[in-house]
């Protein structure tokens, strides 16, 4: 898991170095030998090749395009806060929408769209709203039970697998499979 630490952080620093896109070249090959230059210098560092030699080239590369890497990190500042305030704009309406169908007597299954705000994937719609107690906690659908909690890995835990799971499993398939002659 270290490994992958590093390498992401790696990526992260090298990331905001290399910080061009597609469309700031004008031929496809460019663009792929851009890549190719950053996934060597990632490689080279995350394995410890030649790192004095690799560092040495980020930093020149830095050094040579400093007014290119701070222009697109401005620019991604700025296309980060145009969608953050179309989904807080689109949120405020949902809102707002959701508190006119309430008060029209509307169906409590009415679930807002996401289609206005750019470079955002659809989003899934409820069918109707999650089950709250008193304190605000998400009660379990209706006729599922909670698995015990025990000392199984919290992954675990936290995807709802318990052990009786592939017995229950195997058991409705065995089941399911059984023809029944009358």
């Amino acid at each position: 898991m270290d490994e992958l630490k590093k390498e992401l952080k790696i990526r992260k620093r090298v990331g905001a170095i290399f910080n061009k896109r597609e469309e700031d070249f004008s031929e496809k090959t460019e663009w792929d030998d851009y890549l190719e230059s950053l996934e060597d210098i990632v490689y080279n560092l995350t394995n410890n090749i030649d790192v004095q030699q690799t560092e040495q080239r980020l930093v020149e590369y830095e050094r040579a395009n400093r007014a290119s890497i701070i222009s697109n990190q401005a620019r991604l500042a700025e296309e980060t806060r145009k969608v953050q305030r179309a989904a807080h704009d689109q949120a405020a309406a949902v809102v707002v929408d959701d508190k006119a169908v309430a008060a029209a007597g509307g169906p409590a299954s009415y679930a807002p769209t996401m289609s206005g705000v750019p470079a955002m994937a659809a989003q899934p719609v409820p069918l109707k709203p999650a089950a709250m107690d008193g304190n605000g906690t998400l009660l379990p659908p209706p006729g599922t039970r909670p698995p015990p909690l025990t000392d199984q890995h919290p992954a675990a835990l936290a995807a709802a697998w318990s052990s009786g799971l592939p017995r229950a499993r195997a058991l409705q398939e065995a089941f399911a499979s059984l023809l029944l002659s009358s």
